[in-house]
Order: C-alpha cells, then sequence, then structure tokens
C-alpha cells in the first residue's frame, strides 16, 4: 500500500493533528508481546511452556493441562476443570517469569477464553496483575470474568503503576468449585498505544438501556404500609397510599464529625435537615437504604404525618450474630468454629435461637406501626460457603445424626452408602459418625450427597426461622433476605431456591468495573436470583470508588494500611463515577423483576482501620458535585421513564 503525505499548510489546529497522527500510528506495527508462550503452542506433556498452575493442597480434585480439541487459534489451548478445592480457594495460573513494566506507561492484556457446564456461578475466574515493588508490599489488580459458551476476547487496561514498580506477573485464577470447565487462548500483554487505549474505552461502554414498566396506575392493594406487586410489566414497590414506586436508595450514615468526638451529643436536629435535603433534592434519592441513621427515620416519620415527600426507611436486624457465644456458631471436624461478624448460626441452636429472637422484638418494636417504614433485612452479608464442612457443633451434629438414622435405619446400610473407592467405612454405631467426623473428598465421593442435603437442611431452618420470627413480630412491613454477598455466592447454587420465603431477596454487589455498568456476569446473578426464587431482587449495597478522591496512594501511609479491598475496582475521576453510576441505575431499573438499588454510602471511609472513597462526600463533607449532579439525573430520568411520582 502506498503512503501518501500530505503537507498541511495551517498545522494549528489539535483536531488535524491528532487525525495525523492516528493515520500514520495505524501503520504502525505493534509493541511486543511481552508474554511467552501466549497461544501455549509449546507445552511439555500436559503442562504449557512458560507458565506455571499452583493447586491448593487440599485439592480433592482438578483436572488442568494442555487442550489439543478446543482452541481458538493453533492448535492448542489451556483447560482447567472439574475444580473441588478445600477450603475453596482458587487455582492459578500464572506466567513463569516476571514481565519488567515501567510506571510510567500504559499496558493492555488481551485473551480469549470459553467455559463450558459451569451452573454454580456466572464468574467463575478472574484475570490478575501483581506489582512487585521496591521497599514496598506488592500491589494487586484483578477483574471478574464473566462466563461464556463461546470463544470471547476481554481486554483489561493498567494505567496506574506505582513509580516503584518494577515487574509484574499476569494471573488467572478460579472462583468456584465446579465439574465444568475453563479455556484460555491467544493472551497479549504489551504496551498500550493510543489507539488501544481508544479502541478499549469504547469497548467498555455500551448503551444505555431505558427502564422498563410503567407506574401511572396506583394498585388497589394498597395496605396502609410498604409492600410489593408483580403486574405484566414489571415487579413494583407499593407505597401506603397505592403509588407504584422504584427504590433509589442512600446509606444515610451519621455526620463523623459527630462520631469522633469525645462523649458526642447527638446531631443538632438542623444538621440532620440539611442532610435530608442533600438526599432528597440535591440528589433526588426517594429512599434509604440500611446502615441508615435513626435520626433520618424521626424525620421521615415527621415529614410522612405531615403530608410531605419523605424518605422510607430500611434496617438491618443482624440475627445471626444475635449473640457471640462461640457455642452457637457451626464447626468443621478439626473444631475450628465460623465465627465473626458475618458469621451463619448453628440454626438448631436454641440459645441462638432465643437471643435472636429477644433481638428482633427489642429493634421491631419502635417501627412496628410506623408507615414510613419500609420493611427489615434479616441478615447483612452471613458468610454460608463451604457450610456442609461445619456440621459438627452440637445441635447440628445432633440433627445431622438424626437424618442420617431416618434415611438408612440401620448402620449397614449407611456403611455400605458411603463406602466407595475412596475409602471403605465400617461404623459399629450411628454415634460413631460424631466421632470419626468424615467429609466429602470429592464431588463423586458417596457422602457428598448427604452432606449438601443436610447443608440444605442448615440454610433452610435458618430461613424458615428469621422469615416467621419477622413477620410474627411485625405483620406490617416487608421481610428481606439476608443481604447476599459475592463472596459466598459461588455456593448459592445449592440452596438458592429456599430464599424465596422472604417478601424480597437481597444481594451487596460492589461491580469491579472494568466495564461502564455491570457486567454480563453480575447482570446473570441477578437473574438467577430471581428465576430460582421467584421473588422480586434488591441490590442493598453497591458503589464506585476513584482514584481522585486521593484515598488510594501508593505512598507510605501514616497509619499503615494498606490499599482498601475496593481499590482493584478504582476508576480514574468522580465524573466517571457518575457515568458509571447512570448505567448501572438504568440497567437496573430495565430489569423487570428488579425493585432498586441502595448506594452505600454517604461520606468516604478513613478510620484505623481502612480508607476507602464510597461516599457522595468528601473527607472535608463537600459533595462530590460531578458524582452527585449524575445521581440527580439519573433518578430524575428513571422517574420520568417510569412515571413514579412518589
Amino acid at each position: 500500500m502506498a503512503l501518501r503525505l500530505v503537507i498541511l499548510d495551517e498545522f494549528n489546529e489539535p483536531t488535524m493533528m491528532l487525525q495525523l497522527l492516528m493515520f500514520l500510528t495505524s501503520f504502525a506495527p505493534l509493541p511486543e508481546n511481552l508474554i511467552a508462550n501466549p497461544g501455549f503452542e509449546a507445552s511439555e506433556g500436559p503442562a504449557a511452556s512458560d507458565w506455571s498452575i499452583a493447586v491448593p493442597p487440599h485439592s480433592g480434585s482438578c483436572e488442568w493441562g494442555i487442550d489439543r480439541n478446543e482452541y481458538r487459534s493453533g492448535r492448542q489451548s489451556f483447560k482447567i476443570s472439574r475444580i473441588w478445592t478445600y477450603p475453596r480457594r482458587p487455582v492459578r495460573f500464572a506466567t513463569k517469569t516476571p514481565v519488567a513494566v515501567d510506571s510510567r506507561k500504559k499496558y493492555i492484556l488481551t485473551f480469549w477464553y470459553k467455559t463450558k457446564d459451569i451452573p454454580e456461578y456466572p464468574l467463575p475466574f478472574s484475570a490478575n496483575f501483581i506489582i512487585e515493588r521496591e521497599g514496598n508490599p506488592t500491589v494487586r489488580y484483578n477483574k471478574l470474568i464473566p462466563e461464556s459458551n463461546q470463544w470471547q476476547v476481554y481486554y483489561v487496561l493498567l494505567d496506574n503503576i506505582p513509580d516503584d514498580g518494577r515487574q509484574l506477573s499476569v494471573s488467572f485464577e478460579t472462583l468456584v468449585n465446579t465439574k465444568g470447565s475453563i479455556w484460555l487462548d491467544d493472551i497479549s500483554f504489551r504496551v498500550a498505544t493510543r489507539k488501544d487505549v481508544s479502541a478499549f474505552e469504547q469497548w467498555r461502554r455500551k448503551t444505555v438501556p431505558a427502564a422498563s414498566g410503567s407506574a401511572q396506575e396506583k394498585s388497589r392493594n394498597g395496605k396502609g404500609f410498604f409492600s410489593t406487586e408483580h403486574r405484566e410489566d414489571r415487579w413494583w414497590i407499593v407505597s401506603p397510599n397505592g403509588s407504584l414506586t422504584w427504590m433509589m436508595a442512600i446509606a444515610g450514615t451519621r455526620h463523623p464529625k459527630y462520631n469522633r468526638r469525645e462523649g458526642a451529643q447527638p446531631v443538632p436536629k438542623e444538621e440532620n435537615q440539611r442532610m435530608y435535603s442533600i438526599f432528597l433534592e440535591d440528589c433526588g434519592f426517594n429512599s434509604f437504604a440500611g446502615w441508615t441513621s435513626d435520626e433520618y427515620a424521626d424525620i421521615s416519620r415527621e415529614r410522612q404525618r405531615e403530608g410531605k415527600p419523605y424518605l422510607p426507611f430500611t434496617k438491618v436486624l443482624g440475627l445471626a450474630t444475635a449473640v457471640r457465644d462461640s457455642s452457637v456458631f457451626p464447626r468443621d471436624r478439626h473444631g475450628h468454629v465460623l465465627s465473626g461478624g458475618h458469621a451463619f448460626p448453628d440454626p438448631f441452636n436454641p440459645l441462638w435461637r432465643q437471643k435472636a429472637r429477644e433481638k428482633a422484638e427489642r429493634l421491631i418494636s419502635g417501627y412496628r406501626d410506623d408507615p414510613s417504614f419500609l420493611g427489615w433485612y434479616v441478615d447483612n452479608e452471613i458468610d454460608f460457603s463451604e457450610l456442609f464442612r461445619y456440621v459438627w457443633s452440637e445441635y447440628a451434629s445432633r440433627e445431622f445424626l438424626h437424618t442420617l438414622t431416618t434415611k438408612y435405619k440401620t448402620i449397614a446400610a449407611l456403611n455400605e452408602a458411603w463406602s466407595s473407592s475412596f475409602r471403605v467405612f465400617e461404623f459399629e454405631t450411628f454415634e460413631d459418625v460424631l466421632i470419626n467426623k468424615p467429609e466429602p473428598v470429592n464431588w463423586d465421593d458417596p457422602l457428598w450427597v448427604d452432606f449438601a442435603a443436610f447443608e440444605r437442611h442448615m440454610v433452610g431452618e435458618y430461613i424458615s426461622y428469621t422469615c416467621s420470627l419477622v413477620r410474627e413480630l411485625d405483620p406490617n412491613h416487608l421481610v428481606i433476605s439476608n443481604r447476599i454477598n459475592l463472596n459466598p455466592m459461588p455456593e448459592l447454587h445449592r440452596t438458592i431456591d429456599l430464599w424465596g420465603q422472604y417478601d424480597i431477596v437481597c444481594m451487596n454487589i460492589y461491580p469491579d468495573n472494568n466495564t461502564i455498568g455491570f457486567n454480563s456476569g453480575e447482570i446473570a446473578i441477578m437473574k438467577r436470583l430471581h428465576e430460582r426464587t421467584g421473588r422480586p431482587v434488591l441490590i442493598g449495597e453497591w458503589s464506585v470508588p476513584s482514584v481522585d478522591s486521593g484515598l488510594y496512594g501508593f505512598g507510605k501511609d501514616p497509619l499503615g494500611r494498606a490499599l482498601d479491598w475496593s481499590w482493584p475496582q478504582v476508576v480514574r475521576t468522580q465524573k466517571e463515577r457518575g457515568e458509571i453510576y447512570e448505567m448501572c441505575m438504568k440497567q437496573l431499573a430495565s430489569l423487570d423483576f428488579m425493585l432498586g438499588a441502595g448506594w452505600f454510602i454517604t461520606f468516604d471511609i478513613d478510620n484505623r482501620q481502612r480508607r476507602a472513597n464510597r461516599g457522595i462526600m468528601n473527607l472535608e463533607y463537600a459533595p462530590y458535585e460531578d458524582l452527585t449532579r449524575a445521581m440527580k439525573k439519573t433518578h430524575s430520568d428513571i422517574r420520568n421513564q417510569m412515571g413514579i411520582t412518589w
């Protein structure tokens, strides 16, 4: 191809300069791929040359290696399948030799992947960078990759490298135990050109969807309290007067300057009123999410009585951790207690049941007859991961033994059913099960059937007890599930249908923000929750952090804090936070089963444990105007598209 150079008389026009630069660079060769053996064409037996794989030591199963039957290009790809690890830990596939990097440059990772037969979780693995630094801890970047039943390309732009960053490794890590498979092929990591950055920005953006449904016609089922209603167009929240609405919520936290003072006095009413006005008028929120200060509930109650617009209130009961006694939490075969701030209780323990009732009675009494109150979340982010291994606490183990004796009748029948090539059982009595404390070691272990069934029994007992307890104590308000978070979700598939006993199923999700908006895997999780429970879904918590907040610096922190766990999710600016807010909220409003979402949180977090840009206000208590303007516009758009008057 002949290249014709055009001489310009006027060379001061920035647009013409940029066009000429892009035209010339379009013929330039791509920078070198810094990944060795990117297509896995070089191999030694099942292993890929220049790559390493690390399988957790307690894996009962993991198959991996070169695949010559399925590939995107060339004649080979790399495959990982039939993963069973305990504890559930990632299988890590990584570059064997670190890649040198220059902090002044941007880099782009491109890879092709495919997944098959992974019903457990729509985000089956992650792509990661780990950057080694001189004299400082490593920095980790990771992005969650959605499932795909055909070869799919994925891009990650690395544009924020510490000044002392010298080299990095590229890795892929599994996030789920599964009988299914993941393939990787054609991996490229190279210095990003201006054209690469522009292409990446186009790739990560999608068309903003429109909200679905019309709220023009009031419900005939107004109950004087908030409820839900399924119509032909979508699920709705119904206000006490019958108006249809959709939740656009904020976690209205107490002003930090009043929390930090010794012997702090209550927040002045005028300050609460000022903040309430910011939520309602400046940002356009129409409700409060969990973790909202009770002072705002008082304002909502007063405004509701006066017939003024108000923000309905929700509250987290926290029944799972109603008592801190270690005896009420499940234990594994080694006596390790499943405890902590997000622990799942032993639902058969009478002490837990008693304390959960006492806590519910105490908290519910002040809101039971309040029409400005929307509903109760029974718990927040309780961890039910691998609960089938935690059946050996006092009351759960007795219940487990009862289920075994009911099913098998004789110990001989149990021995025969459980014995396999993995091991032979010769228990003399059912009590020997409690002494030996066996557990499944593989997908094909016969024990798996009974342990998985008892896990469902435990979760079902917890759900039935908490749901019926709250309905008994408060028949007026909505009962919302535990705010299920991403950490235990890879194992939710075994019990997901049981959560449909609640009026609403809730999930907390923090998008990884590699794309603008929730990615296809994150949306798939929401759809699966609805489809498998038959209930509407509510997002209890979500938000987006940004580097320009100043809370994610690489320098030495005066309190010795590491980068916050939200670090891999950061975007660049508050304006971009606003762009993502619009996309995410409109994505949710387009889903006919979704009832709304709650932004976490009002103020940025800066305490002795962590620092994070989660707020709509900075550490000087000033709003991030690019974000709050986008919030107000988004809320107005959704109201107009849906015809919401609330």
